[in-house]
């Protein structure tokens, strides 16, 4: 048994929480043991307050651990998120196949039109973004003139991937859920 030197009674507390939390379980139990009988807190209230402040502390702990664990992916998605660039559908089914989602390019535009997130009639507006996702703000339209030789112009539209409208794609599809 190790002997330390406790000049008050704040000094003995502090050593003996910080003893506790790094080896909780075995001083519960063996108190318990030793006391034969099971530890409340009308029996022995400073080991029950002990034990409370224990708890107390892990619960904290384990959000903090699990934020700094998703520290990586959050700087991740904050980046996608912040950076403002936009992405081709075909980008983003080559980012989903990485990710381990079985999918290509057709497939995921075909995805996209049977749950409501691109129009899928054929015409001027194929391919387009729907209402919708435009109210959720996960594509974009760029708009490029393209000039011919002889003089003619040309409006081509694409639609983009915003990066908020990656981040749910990929939230979605990892987390197995449609909307």
């Amino acid at each position: 048994m190790k002997i330390i030197s406790i000049k008050n009674n704040n000094e003995l507390c502090e050593k003996i929480i910080a003893y506790c939390n790094e080896n909780w379980s075995k001083v519960f139990d063996s108190f318990a043991e030793i006391a034969d009988m099971s530890v409340t807190a009308e029996r022995f209230p400073q080991i029950w307050v002990l034990y409370e402040l224990h708890e107390e502390q892990m619960k904290r702990k384990a959000p903090e651990q699990k934020l700094i664990m998703n520290a990586p992916k959050t700087q991740f998605a904050d980046a996608v998120h912040e950076i403002g660039t936009t992405i081709l559908v075909g980008e983003l089914a080559k980012l989903l196949k990485q990710k381990g989602i079985e999918t290509g390019q057709n497939r995921l535009y075909a995805w996209l039109k049977d749950h409501g997130y691109l129009i899928g009639r054929k015409g001027i507006d194929y391919n387009m973004p729907t209402q919708k996702s435009m109210d959720m703000e996960l594509f974009v339209i760029r708009e490029t003139v393209i000039r011919y030789g002889d003089g003619s112009e040309k409006l081509r539209k694409t639609t983009r991937v915003t990066g908020k409208g990656q981040l749910y794609f990929i939230g979605l599809f990892l987390g197995g859920k449609e909307d």
